[in-house]
């Protein structure tokens, strides 16, 4: 079980407690012997957590196999949100100039309104998220925890009434093409390196879609040529 400490820290105890009778049944006396069971407790948490993200990435994959890319976005969104309970996953796409883009795909919690009612569906990269943007272009992640919330992205964030949001490139071969965005709006919330990584395969499922579709539209082309 869970005690806090004096200190407010959350630990967990196992206890192992037996009890002396006499010959009537009466308790004499306990032996018990309590133990800190944190690290064993958040061991297992983490092995069962990692088992269940590999569950939400085998879902995914057999649920997108015979889909076309809408499809599979969607379905990689809203199996990925749901899993998080995070307030919204948006999937950008860059414009021509490759410094603003438009959200083109969205699952959203029932807590939190569309984007449709935010404002929040185009974006100035450099205006509205500079150090997204700036790891963006090293074709690197950006996961920023709440209250930390680098300035030149702060007015976006108070905008949209963003907490904490994690930012990931996709790329369609060898260039990027968008980015996918996790937000948080609801709860405060600090990004796990095993979350990152998780994201990160997400992230690569999406450019995998977008690849499929990509080549799929590249053979039709050809077909139709013939």
């Amino acid at each position: 079980y869970r005690v806090i400490t004096k200190s407010g820290i959350a630990i967990w105890i196992r206890d192992a407690t037996q009890v002396v009778r006499d010959q009537a049944g009466n308790m004499l006396y306990a032996d018990c012997i309590i133990t800190n069971n944190t690290q064993q407790k958040l061991a297992q948490e983490q092995f069962e957590d990692s088992l269940m993200k590999q569950d939400v990435i085998s879902d995914i994959l057999r649920q997108v196999h015979d889909s076309n890319m809408d499809e599979a976005l969607g379905i990689i969104l809203q199996r990925t949100g749901r899993y998080m309970n995070i307030s919204r996953v948006l999937l950008f796409w860059d414009r021509e100039d490759g410094e603003s883009g438009e959200a083109v795909y969205e699952w959203c919690n029932h807590t939190v309104s569309s984007i449709e009612d935010t404002g929040f569906r185009t974006l100035d990269y450099k205006k509205d998220i500079p150090e997204v943007f700036d790891k963006l272009q090293k074709n690197s992640y950006l996961a920023i925890d709440s209250g930390k919330i680098p300035p030149g992205c702060r007015k976006m964030f108070e905008k949209n009434q963003i907490t904490a949001a994690a930012f990931f490139p996709i790329n369609n071969g060898d260039h990027r093409c968008g980015f996918l965005s996790f937000a948080e709006c609801d709860l405060s919330r600090q990004w796990q390196d095993s979350t990152i990584v998780f994201l990160e395969s997400i992230s690569k499922l999406v450019s995998t879609s977008i690849i499929r579709q990509k080549n799929s539209d590249a053979a039709y082309s050809y077909q139709q040529a013939m």
